[in-house]
């Protein structure tokens, strides 16, 4: 298989002031994902790139042309029922939900904030794939500096970590996108990719929006429209180097590698 870029996103509740002891009531938490979604998926469609969006079954079921609109040319995955836990039953009931909404199959799981997630509960629901787990040190959130940096079968569950650097395990997640310098950045996702065949990037469509309810300022200083200018100005120089394909095709092809 061609070096694989996999482009992803997590369309979700933006409920990231309420971590941050701020009030934002659902609608605004869904409006701010979808000011940043809209354009996102226009530029998207004129570069001709195909993506992964994990979607919560909330945001499905409240927004559901946006969801609509995405299954239209890219792949749509779970991202839990809502976005802020996962209680029993979940997991099915959001593959069940998109299913129904988009009228094709959900092979893939991707939980809120990389938690971890036992893989036979998610080999039970029906899932093909899983993209919840991130190989790196972030303070405060997890340390899986040593879990598999590559991707990896438990059992007949495919598991795609997210991209870190070789060695140093750098994470090439959304905020290393924001803060590390453009050059170190490029460096650093062009190594992955040809040391690894694959390069596993992830955002969120809220970013693309000005963010100024009360966060901090490493979660609001580069975000906006300028930022999607920035990513598609990437995502063009990345583009000469590797494919982009869905994590879905991705996972069905995974066995071809040597």
């Amino acid at each position: 298989m061609p070096p694989s870029i996999l482009l992803t996103f997590d369309v979700e509740e933006f409920d990231a002031p309420l971590e941050h002891g701020h009030e934002i009531d659902l609608d605004t938490q869904l409006d701010c994902c979808c000011r940043g979604l809209d354009p996102l998926l226009d530029r998207l469609q004129q570069m001709g790139i195909t993506a992964t969006f994990f979607t919560t079954g909330r945001f499905a079921r409240e927004r559901t042309e946006h969801v609509q609109r995405i299954a239209e040319r890219h792949e749509v995955a779970s991202h839990g029922l809502v976005h802020e836990s996962l209680a029993d039953g979940d997991l099915l009931a959001s593959r069940t939900l998109l299913e129904g909404l988009i009228e094709r199959p959900v092979t893939g799981f991707r939980r809120a904030r990389m938690e971890a997630t036992p893989h036979e509960d998610i080999l039970e629901a029906g899932y093909v794939y899983n993209a919840s787990e991130h190989p790196v040190w972030i303070p405060g959130r997890y340390n899986n500096r040593r879990a598999p940096r590559q991707p990896y079968r438990s059992g007949s569950l495919l598991n795609i970590p997210a991209s870190c650097t070789p060695r140093l395990r750098l994470p090439l997640f959304w905020l290393a996108f924001r803060h590390y310098p453009r050059r170190l950045f490029q460096r650093c996702a062009l190594r992955t990719l040809r040391h690894d065949g694959q390069l596993n990037l992830y955002f969120h469509p809220w970013e693309f929006t000005p963010l100024t309810h009360g966060l901090p300022l490493v979660m609001r200083r580069g975000s906006g429209p300028a930022l999607l200018d920035r990513l598609c100005w990437f995502l063009e120089w990345i583009a000469e180097y590797g494919s982009f394909r869905t994590m879905g095709e991705y996972a069905d092809h995974w066995e071809e590698q040597p």
